[in-house]
This record gives C-alpha cells, sequence and structure tokens, in this order.
C-alpha cells in the first residue's frame, strides 16, 4: 500500500520530464479504457437527419449553426412545396383526366 503513495509522488516528476506525452498518453488510455455504452455493437446509436439512418453516437458533437439549420429547413420545405405544385398541375391537368377515363374503360 505504501508504494501506491509514492507513486502519486512520482507523477509531477513525471510530467516536468516527460511533458506532453504524459498527458497525450493519459488521453488515450482515457479513450480506451472507456466503458463502451451497452448497444449493438457496444455502442449508442443516433438518427442522423441528413444521412436518413442511424450512427454511433459521437463522443464529441458540435451542433450545426442556426442559419446552417434553418437553411436546409427552407431547402427542404421549398422542395416539398415544388413536389405538391407539380402533383397539383398533374392532377388538374387534361392528361390527367384522359388517363382516368381510359382507366376507367379498362375496368
Amino acid at each position: 500500500m505504501m508504494w501506491i503513495h509514492g507513486s502519486f509522488a512520482f507523477l509531477p516528476l513525471a510530467v516536468l520530464f516527460l511533458g506532453s506525452f504524459v498527458v497525450i498518453a493519459y488521453i488515450a488510455l482515457w479513450w480506451f479504457l472507456d466503458v463502451r455504452p451497452s448497444g449493438e455493437n457496444g455502442y449508442e446509436y443516433e438518427y442522423d437527419e441528413r444521412q436518413q439512418s442511424y450512427r454511433p453516437k459521437k463522443m464529441f458533437k458540435y451542433a450545426d449553426s442556426a442559419n446552417l439549420r434553418l437553411r436546409r429547413a427552407k431547402e427542404k420545405l421549398d422542395d416539398a412545396t415544388r413536389r405538391v405544385s407539380e402533383i397539383e398541375r398533374h392532377v388538374t391537368s387534361k392528361k390527367f383526366d384522359l388517363d382516368r377515363e381510359f382507366s376507367k374503360l379498362r375496368d
């Protein structure tokens, strides 16, 4: 038990002489020895809206800026509006009426 207290006294000397190596080794060991969550394959998954699929959750996740998120939302809304207007144009066209009448004749 006495040698454990001595190793803590040795730590400042190791940092002094080995410098940043100790810090890098500490971070590396923290990452490798970290307890993994109990999800599939040992990872937690989260839904990624841009890729439209689930992916492993990141340790450090920085949110996109508000401007970028608003721009993406506007693009999605513009795309949906464009598709709805195309559907409306097709449904109100004479070709749609003609196709519907032909399908009634087939049935």
